[in-house]
């Protein structure tokens, strides 16, 4: 194990990139101890060396984007690491540009990020910009204040991800997701809040495949709760409130969807649509809860085989349910008071 302090290292708040980047080179566990002041980044730290461990303690572990730098502070370029248990702040008031964790340029996989608290960053927080990102895993991170995106897939294709149990609010872009092509996507256990114009969860990149959203905590929206545009997609148990336009968006605008289940959501207080469903083949929306919509509770668009059964709704502005397509069904729905339109075929 390699210790940047015993190392040599000053942490005295000035540019010491190059230094450490010297030390990561090395590879194996690199220890980040709390430093006097902070760690001062000039540059990227790049991390290229296959299975190197870097981690901290916590936010004592402060690195920091010095002034005018516009650029990462770390980039991932190997396989098999891990980094953990620091706390990166990108200074996005003396940046205009720059992500906190990257892995743009290159093919990663097995990257496990855990217990980061990155904030302030003139771009995405944590961002996977690689032509291939196979299984990575974000977890327990905290990522807040971000001109960016939260925690995002920005290019190339991410098979078998999971983000989970982080904490990401306040980013002008999305908090959570991926916008390029997906596949075997896990998005687990969040809480998600605070977008200027995008939204919570977002997952539709063309071509994307068996996408799970569960048990996330969506608020405050710019734009929709959850927004998945992929096929054989499970969105089950999250609850989403206080969005701009839909809670729960299922349709991808270039592409017809397939495979589709929603179960168990519970949406209030949306500015459109409880959850709208568009041009999908098979599926089932089942046993969510919907409330205070100034527009539809449930909206299946041009869809085949859709069925919708079990889903309560109160206090819907137009339609509790509107259907159009074909092979459709509607088993045991419940309307309760506050819905002066019912259900439209």
């Amino acid at each position: 194990m390699l210790d940047l302090i015993v190392e040599g290292i000053l942490g005295d708040g000035s540019d010491e990139s190059a230094a450490i980047n010297v030390i990561l080179a090395n590879g194996g566990a690199i220890y980040a101890p709390e430093p006097p002041v902070f760690y001062g980044l000039g540059s990227q730290l790049l991390i290229n060396t296959d299975g190197t461990n870097f981690y901290g303690d916590g936010a004592a572990s402060l690195f920091k984007r010095l002034d005018g730098v516009n650029g990462h502070m770390i980039r991932i370029d190997a396989d098999e690491i891990e980094i953990s248990r620091m706390k990166l702040d990108g200074n996005r008031a003396n940046n205009s540009s720059g992500q906190g964790i990257t892995t743009a340029g290159t093919a990663v996989s097995n990257i496990n990020i855990f217990h980061m608290n990155v904030f302030e960053c003139p771009n995405d927080g944590i961002a996977l910009a690689t032509t291939l990102a196979t299984n990575v895993n974000v977890k327990n991170c905290y990522v807040t204040g971000c001109d960016g995106a939260g925690i995002t897939v920005r290019a190339g294709v991410a098979e078998d991800c999971n983000f989970s149990h982080n904490t990401v609010f306040d980013t002008f872009e999305m908090n959570c997701g991926v916008t390029s092509q997906a596949h075997g996507i896990v998005i687990n256990g969040n809480v998600l809040r605070m977008t200027n114009t995008a939204d919570n969860i977002t997952c539709y990149g063309p071509g994307s495949t068996n996408v799970v959203v569960t048990g996330n905590m969506c608020s405050d929206s710019g734009n929709n709760g959850i927004h998945i545009g992929a096929d054989d997609f499970l969105v089950t148990g999250n609850l989403v409130r206080n969005t701009a336009n839909y809670g729960i968006q299922l349709r991808h605008s270039g592409e017809p969807l397939s495979g589709a289940v929603c179960s168990g959501n519970v949406i209030y207080d949306v500015g459109r649509t409880g959850i709208w469903v568009d041009t999908v083949t098979a599926g089932v929306i089942t046993g969510n809860s919907i409330r205070k919509t100034t527009e539809h509770g449930i909206w299946i668009k041009d869809c085949n085989g859709i069925i919708a059964k079990n889903n309560v709704m109160s206090e819907i502005t137009l339609k509790t349910i509107e259907m159009t397509g074909e092979n459709y069904r509607i088993e045991t729905d419940v309307a309760t008071a506050g819905n002066p339109f019912g259900i439209s075929v």
